[in-house]
C-alpha cells in the first residue's frame, strides 16, 4: 500500500525547496560578483604598476580605470 503524505507537508516541502533554490542561486550570484571584483582589482593594480613605472600616463590608468569600474 503507498504511503499517503498529506498536502500540507507538500506544501511546505515544495516552500522550502524555493527557499534552498532561491538561496543557492543568490550564493552563486554574489560569488560571480565577488569573482568580477577581484579581476577589477588585480587590473587596476596592474594599471596602476605601469602608471608608477612611466609605462602609461595618469591620463590613460584614469581612462582605463573609468572602463573597468563603469
Amino acid at each position: 500500500m503507498p504511503t499517503v503524505i498529506p498536502i500540507s507537508d507538500l506544501n511546505t516541502a515544495k516552500h522550502w525547496e524555493e527557499k534552498i533554490r532561491v538561496a543557492i542561486t543568490n550564493s552563486h550570484d554574489k560569488l560571480e560578483r565577488e569573482k568580477n571584483t577581484n579581476l577589477i582589482a588585480d587590473e587596476l593594480t596592474k594599471l596602476h604598476q605601469l602608471m608608477l613605472e612611466g609605462v602609461i600616463s595618469a591620463d590613460e590608468f584614469q581612462t582605463q580605470k573609468n572602463k573597468l569600474i563603469s
